[in-house]
């Protein structure tokens, strides 16, 4: 399998396990949703730094999203993949772990 349709598979899988809309993470990424839709739907090459901010928005590394393995976030259990994942919960609710 080609790795933009390894990438596009792993962004798609990713933001729906996230509970994101492709509106939600395009916001989070500063992309366009139709952007976002073309590279789920139809793989293309992207930049890197485009990646990047994809990759933040979903809370995960640019190597996550271009490996065809389970992503390491759901096996993940240090501290910080723990944080990641409570501060994803809390996104979803509204709330914030950062300082206030």
């Amino acid at each position: 399998m080609a790795l933009k349709h390894v990438v596009a598979k792993q962004i798609k899988t990713t933001r729906l396990q996230m509970g994101l809309t492709q509106a939600e993470l395009a916001r989070r990424a500063g992309i366009s949703i139709r952007y976002l839709s073309r590279l789920e739907t139809e793989p293309q090459n992207l930049s890197l730094d485009v990646l990047e901010e994809i990759a933040k928005a979903l809370r995960t590394s640019p190597s996550d999203l271009m490996s065809p393995q389970k992503s390491k976030r759901a096996e993940d259990n240090s501290p910080e993949a723990l944080i990641m994942e409570a501060q994803r919960l809390l996104d979803l609710a509204g709330h914030s772990l950062k300082s206030r």
